[in-house]
């Protein structure tokens, strides 16, 4: 089987009685045939890899910034710049 990569967040991690770990990630709505071969992994022994990715600016924040530097405030102060 190919390794299955998806975009996701760990969303919790759990510590056991064992002193294993349960880990909990969130993702975005997936492909119905990724869903089904994800699903179909249940119970079952896999190899599971985490790699960081680098952060990107949020939208919001750049289109905040595009939208302040298109507009002219008045002197508002920032927090009521969008109220113009």
């Amino acid at each position: 089987m190919k390794p299955i990569i998806i975009p996701a967040s760990i969303e919790a991690v759990a510590t056991r009685r064992d002193r294993t770990l349960k880990i909990t990630i969130g993702t975005n709505e997936l492909p119905p045939e990724v869903a089904a071969s994800i699903l179909s992994l249940q119970k079952k022994q896999t190899h599971f890899e985490v790699k960081v990715l680098k952060q990107q600016r949020p939208v919001v924040t750049r289109l905040s910034r595009l939208l302040f530097s298109k507009c002219d405030p008045g002197g508002l102060p920032p927090l009521q710049y969008l109220r113009v």
